[in-house]
């Protein structure tokens, strides 16, 4: 395991091991941006860890090998965070990007290349907004056979407020790839949220699909919960753990930040 802590935008490497390399770039100025950039050589994972009371302006490089298993998870906890990450997968790898954010602003921007033939990702984000966040996501099947499987769910309280772009690009004769989206937003307040599905597919021989759903959960669900006894309060706590916790690692850091907000 290999551990990577940014705290008010200064790196540690608290554990790293010879499968992964990672580069830095230490700003020099509040207007520089703090640069990673990480080589995966053989397969390995990696817990990174972000916290910053102070505008965080960041920017993430991932060079994946290839036939290399590699797997990210992502706790950030920050006032405003601007990112932008690459992930580039050679030939026969497979990634499994986990990201869970406690954050108030986010401005984000992830380019996703699948270059070699058979590369796949799934890509989690979980997302609890307490002021304007918006995301913007591309995945580009470069090779053939290629699989991406994005995944982003958020919750906005408070002044919270969301933006899922979500783009999926196959050009023609790139044959045999699989994407997948599911987009949710749980809204908690009046603020007005938005996600964008795109696939923008000029090849026939490809598997696709997407969903996009912005609301408040069924009341088929809660009555279900309240019908075994529990209190509409804490029938709602359940769904939005069990919303946040889908499809991620469950980790006593992640079920901290939650009960903090629905104990």
């Amino acid at each position: 395991m290999n551990k990577i802590r940014i705290l008010q935008n200064e790196v540690q490497l608290e554990e790293q091991d010879s499968l992964l390399h990672v580069e830095t770039t230490i700003p020099a100025s509040p207007f520089e941006v703090l640069k990673l950039k990480i080589f995966v050589n053989q397969s390995t994972s990696l817990e990174l860890y972000q916290e910053s009371e102070e505008e965080s302006k960041i920017d993430i490089v991932f060079e994946v090998s290839q036939n290399v298993s590699f797997r990210v998870l992502e706790i950030c906890k920050s006032s405003k965070l601007k990112i932008r990450y690459e992930y580039s997968l050679a030939a026969y790898s497979d990634v499994t990007v986990t990201k869970f954010y406690d954050c108030d602003f986010v401005k984000e921007l992830d380019l996703i290349e699948l270059s070699g033939e058979y590369a796949s990702i799934h890509h989690h984000l979980k997302t609890i907004a307490k002021e304007k966040q918006r995301f913007d996501l591309i995945t580009y099947h470069n090779a053939a056979h290629t699989q991406s499987h994005m995944l982003n769910h958020g919750v906005n309280i408070k002044e919270g407020s969301i933006d899922f772009q979500v783009t999926s690009i196959v050009y023609q004769g790139i044959k045999d790839c699989t994407l997948s989206q599911n987009n949710r937003i749980i809204t908690m307040n009046d603020q007005k949220c938005n996600i964008e599905p795109i696939l923008l597919i000029e090849e026939e021989d490809v598997v696709a699909n997407h969903s996009a759903h912005i609301g408040q959960f069924d009341e088929e669900q809660l009555f279900y919960l309240m019908s075994r006894g529990i209190q509409k309060e804490n029938a709602l706590q359940l769904l939005i753990k069990g919303f946040l916790l889908e499809s991620v690692s469950e980790t006593d850091s992640i079920q901290k930040i939650i009960e903090q907000y629905w104990g």
